[in-house]
């Protein structure tokens, strides 16, 4: 009995694409998979561009697309966070209660300490890593230490305005204008 394949999975209720082969083994999207999970346990609070990321940061070839499809696939997922008691007072600076929210999340509850040469250690192990390691999205996908290199040279932008009211002064009604023949 001749019936096509769109016929036969019309009467049972099935797509298509349910019934071919599966699409052969992929090396890369084995390598690119596992590296994926490493990433996502070394970094267990950042999500999925977080690690996208980084992918991209060591050459690997991954778009937004293939990362989404492979992260769900692979059941990974970013613990929620805790809903933040309110705190009356000290929150006047966001980057730095934002800052003491992922030392908390990425070091204190994930860590037991049992000495303080312990718990120093860690800490600063953390802090190497937040600073030389860590991409960050607001600074460009680079690291706080390569960021701050690369604005030690530029001039600062509140300078720049005082820099230009200290220029000596030109007076514009005596330059010439050349005539153009």
């Amino acid at each position: 009995m001749d019936v096509s394949e769109r016929r036969a999975c019309r009467a049972v209720g099935q797509h298509r694409s349910t019934q071919r082969r599966p699409a052969p083994a992929n090396p890369y999207r084995d390598m690119l998979v596992a590296r994926m999970r490493t990433l996502a346990v070394e970094n267990p609070r950042r999500g999925r561009r977080y690690v996208m990321d980084l992918l991209h940061k060591e050459r690997w070839q991954v778009g937004a697309r293939l990362m989404k499809r492979l992260w769900r696939s692979e059941g990974l997922l970013v613990p929620q966070r805790r809903r933040k008691r309110r705190r009356i007072g000290n929150g006047k600076n966001g980057i730095v209660e934002s800052f003491n929210g992922r030392l908390r999340d990425e070091l204190l509850s994930s860590e037991i300490f049992d000495t303080l040469a312990e718990a120093r250690y860690l800490v600063d192990r953390w802090r190497l890593h937040y600073n030389h390691r860590r991409i960050q999205r607001a600074l460009g996908k680079m690291t706080p230490s390569a960021f701050s290199a690369r604005c030690a040279w530029a001039p600062s932008r509140r300078l720049a305005p005082l820099a230009r009211d200290a220029a000596p002064k030109r007076d514009t009604r005596s330059a010439t204008i050349p005539k153009l023949s």
